[in-house]
C-alpha cells in the first residue's frame, strides 16, 4: 500500500510499504479522509517524529478485514476511528485519561496512523457512520472531541459568558462545542481575519483581533469578565493575559501545548479562587458523542474543511502548512474517495501562530 512517511526534519515522502494485518480483536480500515493535525507539521517540522513514522489520527473510512475474534463489522461498513488507545479499565482510563493508557496504542501516535491506504485499528475503537454518509464527516469527529472535552472541564453552564484565545482549528472547534453547551456570549480572539469570520459564522457573538484591539481593553470597555478561558494559541503569555478577565471562581483551560514555561501568577489565582486546567484528547465517549453531533448537522463539518488532496500531495500540503497563509484544514484522501474539493490556497494569513513551525497548532492531543 502507499503511505506517508516521516523523513528527516521538515519533510515526509509516499513510498510503498506492505500491508497491514488485522490482528485479534482488530479491523482492518481503508482510510478514506485523515486530516492534517497541527501537531502533525509540528512534530514534522521539528524532528519529533522520528523517521519512518506513518502519522493521522483524524481519520475515518471502510471496513476491509476484521481480525480473530471480531464480531459486529462487515466489510464494507463506513466508520469513523477514535485514534485514542482505552482498556476502560486502568485508573488512568477510569479517570478519563484513556490516552495514557499503557495497555493500548494511540493510532498515528505511538502506532501506525491514517496517512495511509490501511490501518490496522482495535474494534473498540470504531464508531459507525451511517451507510449514507460522508466519511469526511468522520474524519472531523477527532477535532470536535478535543474541544469538547476542554468545554466539559471548562464547567460550562448554559449563559455562561466565555472567552476563546486563538482561532486556529481547536480554537473554533471550541466555539463549535459551546454553542452545543449553550454558552452565553462567545468572544474569541486571534490574527487572521478569515478565522474570525470563520469563528462568528461557528456562533462566536464577537471576534476580535489580538493584534489591534488588547483583549483586556476590549473587555473592560463593555464590563465583560468571562466564567471560563479556552487557552487554544500556545502563546507563552496567554495565562497572564487570561486569568485578569476571568470573574470569581473563574476557569481556564490550556488546550494548546506550547514550547515555553509558562509564568503562574498565583496571588491573584489564589485571592479570586480561579482555577486552571489541562486538556488533552477526549474519552470514548466524548469521540462517540462528537460524531453524532456531526453526523446529525449539529455542528457543520464543512467550514473547517479548507481543501481535500489525494495522498501523493501530502508532502506539498505539509509544505503549505508549515507557512503562514493555509487553510483551516486539510483532509487527505489515501483511498481514492477523490470526490471534488477545495484546493491548496495560498491565502494571507500572515502572523497566525497556529500555522508556523515553531508555533504549530499545538492543540496537540
Amino acid at each position: 500500500m502507499q503511505a506517508l512517511l516521516t523523513c528527516q526534519p521538515g519533510r515526509v515522502e509516499v513510498r510503498e510499504v506492505p500491508d497491514p494485518v488485522a490482528a485479534t480483536g482488530q479491523v482492518l480500515v481503508r482510510v478514506s479522509h485523515c486530516g492534517i493535525c497541527g501537531s502533525d507539521v509540528h512534530a514534522v517540522h521539528s524532528g519529533r517524529a522520528r523517521p519512518g513514522r506513518i502519522l493521522g489520527h483524524e481519520l475515518a473510512g471502510v471496513v476491509e478485514d476484521a481480525g480473530p475474534g471480531v464480531t459486529g463489522w462487515h466489510a464494507g461498513d463506513k466508520v469513523a476511528v477514535n485514534p485514542v488507545g482505552s482498556c476502560g479499565r486502568c485508573r488512568v482510563c477510569t479517570r478519563g485519561l484513556p490516552y495514557l493508557c499503557a495497555e493500548l496504542p494511540n493510532i498515528g501516535l505511538t502506532a501506525p496512523g491514517g496517512f495511509a491506504e490501511l490501518v490496522a485499528v482495535p474494534a473498540g475503537q470504531l464508531v459507525a457512520l451511517p451507510a449514507d454518509a460522508d466519511p469526511a464527516v468522520g474524519a472531523r469527529a477527532e477535532p470536535l472531541a478535543v474541544a469538547m472535552r476542554a468545554v466539559e472541564l471548562a464547567g460550562i453552564e448554559p449563559g455562561d459568558d466565555v472567552l476563546v484565545l486563538g482561532a486556529g482549528s481547536i480554537g473554533l472547534n471550541v466555539v463549535a462545542a459551546l454553542g452545543l453547551a449553550g454558552a452565553g456570549r462567545v468572544v474569541v480572539a486571534g490574527r487572521s481575519p478569515e478565522r474570525l469570520a470563520l469563528a462568528t459564522a461557528l456562533g462566536a457573538a464577537a471576534a476580535v483581533d489580538s493584534r489591534a484591539v488588547p483583549l483586556a481593553r476590549y473587555a473592560a470597555e463593555r464590563g465583560l469578565r468571562f466564567t471560563a478561558a479556552l487557552e487554544c494559541s500556545g502563546a507563552p503569555t496567554a495565562l497572564q493575559l487570561l486569568l485578569p478577565l476571568l470573574e470569581p471562581g473563574g476557569t481556564c483551560v490550556y488546550v494548546a501545548l506550547g514550547d515555553d514555561d509558562v509564568p503562574l501568577g498565583v496571588r491573584g489565582l489564589v485571592r479570586s479562587g480561579l482555577r486552571v486546567a489541562g486538556s488533552c484528547a477526549f474519552t470514548p465517549a466524548v469521540y462517540a458523542a462528537a460524531v453524532g453531533h456531526l453526523v446529525a448537522g449539529r455542528v457543520p463539518a464543512g467550514p473547517l474543511v479548507g481543501a481535500r488532496l489525494p495522498l501523493a500531495r501530502a508532502p506539498e500540503a505539509f509544505s503549505r502548512l508549515s507557512r503562514p497563509g493555509g487553510p483551516v484544514g486539510v483532509l487527505l484522501q489515501p483511498g481514492g474517495d477523490l470526490r471534488p474539493g477545495n484546493d491548496l490556497q495560498p491565502g494571507d494569513d500572515t502572523g497566525r501562530p497556529e500555522m508556523n513551525p515553531r508555533n504549530s497548532e499545538r492543540e496537540v492531543r
